[in-house]
Parts: C-alpha cells; sequence; structure tokens
C-alpha cells in the first residue's frame, strides 16, 4: 500500500506478520479490533488520515470496526475491498487457497471484487457470506459462529474438504500435513477442539473417515485405509 499523508511526506505503515502456530490480536489507532489467525499479515498506518481508514490483510481476521461516519473503513485483500462504517466480520483471504471469504456478524459492508474487466460490488447483512472462487461470486446464509469459532479455539465445519480442513490445521499448529487427492477431496462435518495436541485431533479425523496418519522427521502423513 502507498500514499502521502502530506505532500512532501511519505505515508508509514506498521506490518504485523503472525507465523503458523501463533495467534495475535491488536488494536489499531481509531479504537478499532482485530484478532489475527495463524500465517495471516496486516499492514496499517500508525494514525488513520483525517477522511479515511485503510489496512491490507492476508490470511484471517476478525474485526470489530469502530464506527465513524466521516471515515470508512477500507480492508483490502488481493482480491477484494471490503467497505464499511462501523462493523464485525470476518475475512480470510490465504494466498495458498482458492477462494475468499466475508462472512458479517453486524453492521453492513460493501464488497468489491479487483476483477478489471469486471468488477462486482455487493451489500451484505449480516449472517450473510461473500464467496469469491476465482471470478466466481455467491452470497448465502450461514450460522456465523462456524466462521468465527477459531478466535475460541475451536473449529466448526459443515461438508469442508479435509484438504482445507488440513491446510487450516497445518497453519493452526505450525506443522507439515502432506496427503494426496484421494483424501482432501472428502467431505467432513463436525466440530474441533484447537486446544488439544494435534495427535488427538488427526486421531478424530481417522475415528470419523476412513483414513490415518504416521508421522515421520515431523511430517504428517494422512492416506486411505487399504
Amino acid at each position: 500500500m502507498t500514499g502521502r499523508t502530506t505532500a512532501e511526506k511519505p505515508a508509514t505503515y506498521n506490518q504485523v506478520i503472525i507465523p503458523k502456530g501463533k495467534f495475535s490480536s491488536l488494536i489499531l489507532s481509531d479504537g478499532t479490533k482485530l484478532w489475527l489467525n495463524a500465517a495471516s499479515r496486516v499492514v496499517y498506518p500508525p494514525v488513520f488520515e483525517k477522511t479515511k481508514r485503510e489496512i491490507y490483510i492476508e490470511g484471517e481476521a476478525y474485526m470489530e470496526v469502530s464506527p465513524d461516519k466521516d471515515r470508512p473503513f477500507t480492508v483490502k485483500t488481493k482480491h477484494l475491498d471490503i467497505n464499511v462504517l462501523g462493523t464485525s466480520f470476518n475475512v480470510s483471504a490465504y494466498e495458498e487457497e482458492t477462494s475468499q471469504t466475508i462472512v458479517l456478524i453486524s453492521g453492513s459492508v460493501t464488497v468489491k471484487t479487483k476483477n478489471e474487466q469486471q468488477p462486482v460490488e455487493t451489500i451484505l447483512s449480516p449472517n450473510q457470506l461473500f464467496l469469491l472462487t476465482g471470478e466466481k461470486t455467491q452470497i448465502r446464509n450461514v450460522n456465523v459462529k462456524n466462521y468465527i469459532s477459531w478466535k475460541e479455539g475451536y473449529y466448526i465445519y459443515k461438508s469442508e474438504t479435509l484438504a482445507h480442513i488440513l491446510n487450516r490445521l497445518s497453519n493452526y499448529y505450525g506443522i507439515t500435513i502432506e496427503f494426496d487427492d484421494a483424501v482432501g477431496n472428502m467431505r467432513y462435518s463436525g466440530k474441533m477442539d484447537m486446544k488439544e495436541e494435534i495427535e488427538s485431533v488427526l486421531g478424530g479425523l481417522c475415528y470419523t473417515a476412513p483414513i490415518e496418519y504416521q508421522q515421520k522427521n515431523n511430517i504428517y502423513y494422512l492416506s486411505l485405509i487399504n
């Protein structure tokens, strides 16, 4: 992100990088609260400008934005711009994932894609999810608790692919998990207590699905049971 606070003085920005296996939270200069999930990055100014508030996010974050009708709040990701006045929502924009999601908990947000040929602009209502996959967009009603439960140390999944779940586990625990397409394409619904050791979490998956895991050189290998 670039910009200028005056004609002569370049704007400065802070950057917070959360590694795999870690979590963090921070309060911005306007009082906005951020909770950052593992393997995430946020870029923000030490003090917001008088006419706008703007930050950049990679990864996943839950936000409670302080209301300010004179300074709209903009969250930028690689593919989306999210504009709000004061609200709470979750954004997931991991670089390695094929889709990005916005889930609105309260208030109202405007989401705009960065597709140069045909940008899409959408206004979300509470309990709605905005999904961007490639250049395709979708809006649906959801149970928002399923998307912000990571703040409390557990994940809730409903018919998610194991590839998605295992990638999240890799980020959460800071470990390497390898699997083939046969495992990754399976779908899973349930709840995981992320305060447990990774062996217990993987053991729970293996109990409910025809898969098994082995650990070697700090790498977890998942495969179908023959």
